[in-house]
Protein backbone atom coordinates (compact mmCIF):
# COMPACT_ATOMS: atom_id res chain seq x y z
CA UNK A 1 0.00 0.00 0.00
CA UNK A 2 0.89 3.66 -0.28
CA UNK A 3 1.10 6.26 2.48
CA UNK A 4 0.46 9.96 1.92
CA UNK A 5 0.74 13.06 4.10
CA UNK A 6 -1.55 15.69 2.56
CA UNK A 7 -2.55 19.24 3.56
CA UNK A 8 -5.14 20.62 1.17
CA UNK A 9 -8.22 22.78 0.93
CA UNK A 10 -10.15 20.04 -0.86
CA UNK A 11 -9.48 16.29 -1.00
CA UNK A 12 -11.05 13.92 -3.49
CA UNK A 13 -9.81 10.48 -4.46
CA UNK A 14 -11.15 7.70 -6.63
CA UNK A 15 -10.26 4.05 -7.28
CA UNK A 16 -7.76 3.79 -4.43
CA UNK A 17 -7.02 0.52 -2.67
CA UNK A 18 -4.87 -0.11 0.40
CA UNK A 19 -3.81 3.49 1.05
CA UNK A 20 -3.18 5.47 4.23
CA UNK A 21 -3.79 9.22 4.28
CA UNK A 22 -2.60 11.56 7.03
CA UNK A 23 -4.86 14.42 6.12
CA UNK A 24 -5.42 18.09 6.83
CA UNK A 25 -8.44 19.24 4.85
CA UNK A 26 -10.59 22.37 5.00
CA UNK A 27 -13.64 20.66 3.52
CA UNK A 28 -15.15 17.22 3.91
CA UNK A 29 -12.88 14.71 2.13
CA UNK A 30 -14.49 12.69 -0.63
CA UNK A 31 -13.70 9.13 -1.64
CA UNK A 32 -15.25 7.15 -4.45
CA UNK A 33 -14.96 3.52 -5.58
CA UNK A 34 -12.13 2.99 -3.11
CA UNK A 35 -11.54 0.18 -0.61
CA UNK A 36 -9.26 -0.47 2.35
CA UNK A 37 -8.55 3.24 2.83
CA UNK A 38 -7.21 4.40 6.19
CA UNK A 39 -7.32 7.96 7.55
CA UNK A 40 -5.62 9.81 10.38
CA UNK A 41 -5.04 13.51 11.03
CA UNK A 42 -2.09 15.25 9.38
CA UNK A 43 1.07 14.30 11.30
CA UNK A 44 4.07 15.78 9.53
CA UNK A 45 6.80 18.15 10.59
CA UNK A 46 9.45 19.90 8.56
CA UNK A 47 11.23 23.27 8.51
CA UNK A 48 8.83 25.89 7.20
CA UNK A 49 5.56 24.00 7.65
CA UNK A 50 4.13 26.77 9.85
CA UNK A 51 4.85 29.36 7.13
CA UNK A 52 3.29 27.10 4.50
CA UNK A 53 0.12 26.69 6.59
CA UNK A 54 -0.05 30.46 7.19
CA UNK A 55 0.42 31.24 3.48
CA UNK A 56 -2.34 28.77 2.58
CA UNK A 57 -4.56 30.19 5.35
CA UNK A 58 -4.86 26.74 6.95
CA UNK A 59 -6.04 26.62 10.55
CA UNK A 60 -4.25 23.61 12.13
CA UNK A 61 -7.03 23.34 14.74
CA UNK A 62 -9.84 23.05 12.15
CA UNK A 63 -9.36 19.83 10.24
CA UNK A 64 -12.11 17.84 8.52
CA UNK A 65 -9.87 14.76 8.08
CA UNK A 66 -12.51 12.36 9.47
CA UNK A 67 -15.64 13.88 7.91
CA UNK A 68 -15.39 11.48 4.97
CA UNK A 69 -18.11 11.43 2.32
CA UNK A 70 -18.08 8.23 0.27
CA UNK A 71 -19.88 8.47 -3.08
CA UNK A 72 -19.84 4.66 -3.22
CA UNK A 73 -20.97 4.15 0.37
CA UNK A 74 -22.50 0.79 1.36
CA UNK A 75 -25.16 0.14 3.96
CA UNK A 76 -23.23 -2.92 5.25
CA UNK A 77 -20.05 -1.03 6.23
CA UNK A 78 -17.62 1.74 5.44
CA UNK A 79 -15.04 1.57 2.66
CA UNK A 80 -12.58 3.36 4.92
CA UNK A 81 -11.37 3.13 8.50
CA UNK A 82 -9.41 5.02 11.11
CA UNK A 83 -5.70 4.23 11.20
CA UNK A 84 -5.01 2.73 14.67
CA UNK A 85 -2.69 4.89 16.77
CA UNK A 86 -0.13 2.07 17.06
CA UNK A 87 0.06 1.92 13.25
CA UNK A 88 0.33 5.70 12.77
CA UNK A 89 3.51 7.44 11.69
CA UNK A 90 4.65 11.02 12.20
CA UNK A 91 6.64 12.15 9.17
CA UNK A 92 9.70 14.19 10.18
CA UNK A 93 11.52 15.71 7.19
CA UNK A 94 14.78 17.61 7.17
CA UNK A 95 16.72 19.23 4.36
CA UNK A 96 20.44 18.72 3.75
CA UNK A 97 20.99 22.31 2.62
CA UNK A 98 19.37 23.62 5.82
CA UNK A 99 21.08 21.69 8.64
CA UNK A 100 20.18 24.31 11.27
CA UNK A 101 16.49 24.34 10.38
CA UNK A 102 14.73 22.03 12.79
CA UNK A 103 11.52 20.25 11.73
CA UNK A 104 8.49 21.93 13.29
CA UNK A 105 4.94 20.71 13.70
CA UNK A 106 1.74 22.72 13.29
CA UNK A 107 -0.89 20.06 13.83
CA UNK A 108 -1.98 18.90 17.27
CA UNK A 109 -0.07 15.83 18.53
CA UNK A 110 -1.46 12.54 17.25
CA UNK A 111 -3.34 10.91 20.13
CA UNK A 112 -6.14 8.40 20.64
CA UNK A 113 -8.39 11.29 21.66
CA UNK A 114 -7.71 13.07 18.37
CA UNK A 115 -8.38 9.88 16.39
CA UNK A 116 -11.74 9.36 18.11
CA UNK A 117 -12.94 13.00 18.23
CA UNK A 118 -16.03 13.92 16.24
CA UNK A 119 -15.29 15.90 13.09
CA UNK A 120 -15.92 19.64 13.26
CA UNK A 121 -19.24 20.92 11.96
CA UNK A 122 -19.07 22.31 8.46
CA UNK A 123 -20.60 25.71 7.82
CA UNK A 124 -21.07 24.61 4.21
CA UNK A 125 -23.21 21.60 5.10
CA UNK A 126 -22.41 17.95 4.67
CA UNK A 127 -21.52 16.33 1.37
CA UNK A 128 -24.70 15.41 -0.44
CA UNK A 129 -25.53 13.83 -3.73
CA UNK A 130 -28.74 13.41 -5.67
CA UNK A 131 -28.87 9.74 -4.65
CA UNK A 132 -29.33 8.61 -1.06
CA UNK A 133 -25.87 7.09 -0.55
CA UNK A 134 -25.36 5.32 2.81
CA UNK A 135 -22.60 6.89 4.93
CA UNK A 136 -21.73 4.41 7.68
CA UNK A 137 -18.84 5.48 9.89
CA UNK A 138 -16.30 2.83 10.75
CA UNK A 139 -15.83 1.80 14.37
CA UNK A 140 -13.31 3.82 16.36
CA UNK A 141 -9.73 2.60 16.27
CA UNK A 142 -8.69 0.19 19.02
CA UNK A 143 -7.18 1.61 22.18
CA UNK A 144 -3.39 1.31 21.94
CA UNK A 145 -1.46 -0.91 24.31
CA UNK A 146 0.14 0.95 27.24
CA UNK A 147 3.19 2.92 26.18
CA UNK A 148 2.44 2.49 22.47
CA UNK A 149 1.80 5.33 20.07
CA UNK A 150 2.75 6.63 16.67
CA UNK A 151 6.15 5.83 15.20
CA UNK A 152 8.41 8.49 13.72
CA UNK A 153 9.45 8.23 10.06
CA UNK A 154 12.51 10.42 9.53
CA UNK A 155 13.43 11.40 5.97
CA UNK A 156 15.73 13.90 4.31
CA UNK A 157 16.41 15.06 0.79
CA UNK A 158 19.92 13.62 0.46
CA UNK A 159 20.73 11.81 -2.77
CA UNK A 160 21.05 8.43 -1.06
CA UNK A 161 17.76 8.76 0.83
Amino acid sequence: GCTFWVATKQFRTRDCTNCTFYLHCHTEPIIETSTDIRFAPFAAEYPGVAAHFAEAKFNPERNFWSAIYDFSGRADGANWRFQPLEDCEVLSASFVDCPNDVPQAVAPPLTQELLTAAPPRSEEGSGHSVANVPQPRPPPPPVPRPGRGPRRRCVDDSEDA
